[in-house]
């Protein structure tokens, strides 16, 4: 092999597709296997990334598999995912060689300038290979049996990687993600060997040296399912590549498989398919000669910070294979039992359960000592959790600092704390019990809260620790005085106290103070409440108004900090991670501050009518339920929500009468903020006496308006806050109502024009904004063109041509939400949020997928 020679005018030059490229390789000696076609829009390199079994083992040069490789799948057989004529192509690096590579974004053309100041080379009279992403590859021969450092990093410099047999690399001529090729250098010809200063860096090492790498069981493979959950984790796991850490990535994900015990075939396919030219054909084997420690990510910065979420995704993969095994172990079960030749002759003891119920008593023995309270551990959602008490952000959720929350513990976190509480022997049965999915023993967490609160029978929860009738954990910072049998006198003098804190803000009507009241008893009484609570919208006229203040107020007589916030999402996917992460959490108030559209979130509906709110975790392929506790508030300047939202929604509005709020002076408090934080006991204790009070009293009925979906929440805050003589704040929601009346009227003005100019015809969003634009139908763009000229007016993006379709642009103007112009994304979305709403005897339907892959959509008669 050290002297092969590759042509590099004929016929290189000459191949005009990938399978004519490969079978040249083959035919020079060179063993070949198929990459993935380059994406330019990937996250990772996926043209460098093997489309086969087990990488670039299963390398050949059988001309026959090649063939197959790069010619169109066919339906039905088992490689069929292989196949492609647009395959890159990737070269095994055979035994006796070295290649040099060298990447020009991370300094590797400076490290080649200093190598040749130093060594006086000419790398040019070797056979090289230029990559489509301005880089060289350098073919060098070399004495086999020579092992080189994977990098010369520590030698000269960064962006030179040494590529040798048990690696890869991609051959001419392959497609780059920027869009180029590589391809041959014509000036060059002969592999040249090494030169003796890399030869010095270099050790030669047996083929027995080092651990021994078992071998693939005999007959093993991955089934059609098995290879699908496989592909389904490597594009979760492809987001931590990161370019210097190829090999950390690889080991870890190794390693995570051997600590796991979990077959090696499946390992080696997925490290095999992992982004990087640089793996090793052994990793997969060796690392179970290693140890169970060795999927620790040790030298790698970015992999070591990211490694908690990677766990994640390795766990969530190893959950996905423990089902598949178990569903075919149960499915040769059924086949077994369903044979008679198998079944005869069996007694009942032979068929019988074990008493233990199937489950292994070494498993029941740790989750018996996690299920001590010493230990801190707890369940929720169907995961495990634990109590964490410093700065924790996530999903760009801000949250004060130590506020405490309820987190996930991650399988690494857990082996601590089994090793801990259950002894070393132990730890390695945490991935068990998480698999066991269900935790009998271990008590089940709802809530985390350091302040007192109100239970279901009406009593006060005030003293630290777990409480098994509301399932909260408490951790007290604040003691408060609740007279044990407050009257109704009691409970007027307290919300007498609590209107005076906010005596100083310009709320439109007595009602929208009622919001105001209702929302800050709703956040001690919660754990009281059998069902959903509304959403607080604070509303102003003009920046400055004070609403943000009106929620710290909520939350810092609560909990004694200011609320967690975070800004409104922008995508209904986005809104499902922040509102699960945020349940999952435990923030017993969550603001979303500054709205600047029409507020509108099917995640968000979900969540203010439900007890408890399901979503698919990232990465597992099942829904799971978790309770939902905490008080949500909005903040905006007149804001517009959605029709959804408005009997969902409690609307406290301000309105100061100036042109800048800001600047005004001579409140009653001067320093509010202040002034709460120091009274906090006594406020916090005024909003318990109004709850407790209704409670002693019988809670009995009061003249309201009924809410539906909020029946529970009614007889424990608002009924309370009508008794001790407040307003009804369910009246706030008339104007809300009035708002939704718009939208509705703007989904009528839609439907119609919309019918009146395409009729029933079902189009692309692209199609509608250019029937609007030019008022003519899609299929007729073909047709000569009698229409009038168009003309644009200044600074619109429509100027149509006719009057049905200037009134579709304005019905698309009108559904918008404000400040946002038509366009293609945004009127798609709006679309999505509006399907099957009726007006008029009209519908908004989706009709399936246009060629080009976009949505079609049709208006039609009901």
């Amino acid at each position: 092999m050290s002297t092969k020679k590759i042509a590099v005018s004929e016929p290189h030059a000459t191949a005009e597709t990938m399978l004519e490229a490969a079978l040249e390789l083959a035919r020079a000696g060179y063993e070949v296997f198929p990459l993935y076609p380059a994406s330019a829009t990937h996250k990772t390199p996926i043209g460098k990334r093997p489309r086969c079994d087990h990488g670039h083992n299963d390398a050949t040069t059988d001309e026959a598999q090649i063939e197959r490789w790069w010619s169109e799948p066919e339906r039905g057989t088992r490689d069929a995912w292989q196949c492609s004529p647009d395959n890159n192509i990737g070269i095994a690096v055979p035994e006796g060689m070295v290649i040099v590579d060298i990447d020009p974004r991370n300094g590797g053309w400076e490290t080649l300038e200093k190598i040749e100041a130093e060594h006086g080379l000419d790398w040019a009279m070797s056979l090289t290979a230029n990559t489509g992403g301005d880089g060289k590859q350098i073919y060098l021969s070399c004495e086999p049996g020579r092992r080189f450092p994977k990098n010369l990093d520590g030698h000269f410099g960064p962006g030179i990687d040494l590529k040798q047999c048990g690696g890869y690399v991609v051959a001419p001529p392959s497609k780059h993600k920027s869009g180029g090729a590589y391809a041959w250098d014509q000036t060059t010809g002969d592999i040249a060997p090494a030169p003796a200063w890399l030869t010095l860096l270099s050790k030669v090492k047996s083929k027995s040296d080092g651990a021994p790498a078992p071998a693939v069981p005999d007959g093993a493979e991955l089934d059609d399912l098995m290879r699908d959950k496989l592909d389904r984790a490597i594009e979760a796991i492809e987001p931590f590549y990161a370019e210097g850490e190829k090999h950390y990535l690889a080991l870890a994900v190794g390693g995570y498989f051997r600590n796991k015990s979990l077959p090696a075939i499946a390992a080696r396919y997925v490290v095999s398919q992992l982004p990087s030219e640089d793996y090793n054909g052994r990793i997969a084997d060796a690392v179970w000669a290693w140890g169970p420690d060795v999927h620790k990510p040790r030298g790698a910065a970015e992999l070591r910070e990211r490694w908690p979420e990677l766990l994640t995704t390795l766990d969530a993969l190893r959950l996905d294979l423990l089902e598949h095994a178990r569903d075919k172990r149960e499915a040769r079960k059924a086949a077994e039992n369903d044979d008679p030749m198998r079944t005869a002759g069996k007694s009942a003891a032979d068929t019988a359960e074990p008493e233990h119920g199937g489950h292994d008593p070494a498993v029941d023995h740790v989750i018996a000592r996690l299920a001590d309270p010493a230990c801190g551990v707890y369940q929720r959602a169907g995961l495990l959790v634990t109590i964490n008490r410093e700065a924790h952000n996530d999903q760009e959720i801000v949250r004060p600092n130590g506020a405490p929350t309820i987190r996930h513990i991650v399988p690494a976190r857990l082996r601590e704390i089994i090793r801990m509480t259950s002894g070393p022997r132990d730890a390695p049965l945490a991935g068990d019990v998480i698999a066991r999915g269900e935790w009998s023993h271990i008590r089940p967490l709802d809530a985390i809260v350091t302040y007192p609160v109100l239970r279901k029978d009406g009593t006060i929860l005030n003293a630290s620790g777990y409480d098994a009738s509301t399932r909260t954990l408490a951790d007290m910072r604040v003691g408060v005085a609740v007279p044990d049998q407050p009257t109704l006198a009691n409970a007027r003098a307290a919300l007498e106290l609590l209107t005076c804190l906010v005596s100083d803000f310009p709320f439109e009507a007595p009602a929208h103070r009622s919001a105001w009241l209702a929302a800050l008893l709703t956040v001690p009484a919660r754990p009281a409440i059998e069902g959903p609570t509304p959403m607080l919208l604070l509303d102003a006229s003009a920046r400055g108004s004070g609403k943000t203040m009106l929620a710290d107020l909520i939350s810092i007589i609560a909990t004694g900090e200011d609320a967690t916030r975070r800004t409104a999402p922008e995508t209904a996917e986005e809104w499902r991670k922040v509102i699960y992460a945020m349940l999952l959490a435990g923030d017993p108030i969550c603001l979303i501050d500054n709205v600047t559209r029409m507020l509108a979130s099917a995640a968000l509906d979900a969540m203010l009518t439900g007890t408890t709110y399901k979503d698919r975790v990232l990465g597992v392929s099942e829904e799971r339920s978790i309770a939902v506790r905490t008080v949500m508030i909005a903040s905006a300047n007149n804001c517009r929500v959605s029709s959804d939202l408005v009997r969902r929604s409690l609307h406290c509005r301000i309105d100061p009468n100036v042109e800048r709020p800001e600047l005004r002076t001579g409140f009653q408090i001067p320093d509010l903020l202040a002034h709460v934080r120091r009274e906090r006991a006594a406020l916090l204790g005024a909003a318990l006496t109004i709850v407790r009070a209704y409670a002693v009293a019988g809670r009995p009925p009061v003249k309201a308006r009924p809410m539906g979906s909020y029946g529970a929440w009614c007889r424990v805050v608002r009924d309370a806050l009508v008794w001790a003589g407040g307003g009804d704040p369910a009246e706030t929601q008339d104007a809300l109502r009035e708002d939704a009346d718009v939208e509705r009227d703007e989904l009528r003005d839609l439907l119609s024009a919309w019918h009146g100019l395409l009729g029933d015809q079902a189009i692309t969003v692209r199609e509608l904004l250019e029937a609007a634009r030019t008022g003519r139908k899609p299929d007729k763009a073909d047709e000569p063109d009698d229409k009038p000229a168009r003309v644009t007016a200044p600074g619109g993006r429509f100027a149509p041509p006719t009057a049905e379709a200037d009134a579709l642009a304005d019905a698309l103007r009108g559904i918008m939400p404000s400040g946002i112009e038509p366009s293609t994304h945004a009127v798609g979305k709006r679309l999505q949020s509006l399907r099957s709403g009726r007006s008029g005897g009209l519908v908004l339907r989706q009709r399936g997928v246009a060629h080009g892959g976009g949505k079609r959509w049709q208006v039609a008669k009901e």
